[in-house]
């Protein structure tokens, strides 16, 4: 690793900057490794938010959202079908990973999708209705981690007595029911299930 950082401080100090960056470029790997890191800072706020409280300190982290309110009234809007275009051309003046060049479309009919992301107050619906322990809601995947995790709410939410409350990455405060719930594809394909039982609707992610 010594030897490694030797070479790439040697390039970013020595090696004349020439724009654009392009794939022949000696710093197209610094912007992967630039780009690298920031999927590394991702990872390890979830790992730290997995810390015991008393081991971290708050406000190192960024300050917390401020936006705390009351349940809102979420809703369906159309969206009208039209053509989606997907990747990057090659000349492209950003960086991309090699998988997002290229040119793909794709007609999609029109549809309807809620205003808002799904909120903490929604989902708790799922979670008191005993979702997480009707196994008919998950697919085969969801319900082997449901069981490894043996989790009957979403992973940062913690509840006592009838209260409930959202771990942050360094703090703990009471549910801020009008936030996104946070939750991975298992879990919101189940709430989707669910969801598509209740209102007698199909719904998806």
């Amino acid at each position: 690793r010594d030897n490694a950082k030797k070479v790439i401080v040697k390039v970013i100090e020595e090696t004349p900057l020439q724009m654009p960056i392009n794939w022949e470029s000696p710093f197209w790997a610094i912007m992967m490794g630039i780009e690298h890191e920031r999927i590394h800072l991702e990872t390890s706020s979830v790992l730290i938010r997995q810390l015991p409280l008393d081991k971290l300190k708050s406000g190192k982290f960024g300050l917390n959202c401020p936006y705390v309110d009351g349940i809102t009234r979420n809703e369906f809007l159309p969206v009208p079908g039209s053509v989606v275009e997907m990747g990057k051309p090659f000349d492209h003046p950003l960086y991309g990973w090699d998988c997002e060049y290229g040119k793909y479309e794709e007609k999609v009919p029109s549809f309807k999708a809620t205003k808002q992301l799904i909120s903490n107050a929604e989902f708790l619906k799922f979670v008191e209705s005993g979702g997480y322990k009707n196994k008919k809601y998950w697919t085969e995947e969801g319900w082997n981690w449901k069981c490894f995790k043996q989790t009957e709410m979403p992973l940062f939410w913690r509840k006592e007595g009838n209260e409930y409350f959202l771990r942050l990455i360094a703090d703990e405060l009471p549910m801020p029911w009008n936030w996104p719930a946070e939750v991975n594809y298992l879990e919101a394909k189940a709430y989707c299930n669910w969801q598509s039982e209740q209102t007698g609707k199909s719904l998806r992610m």
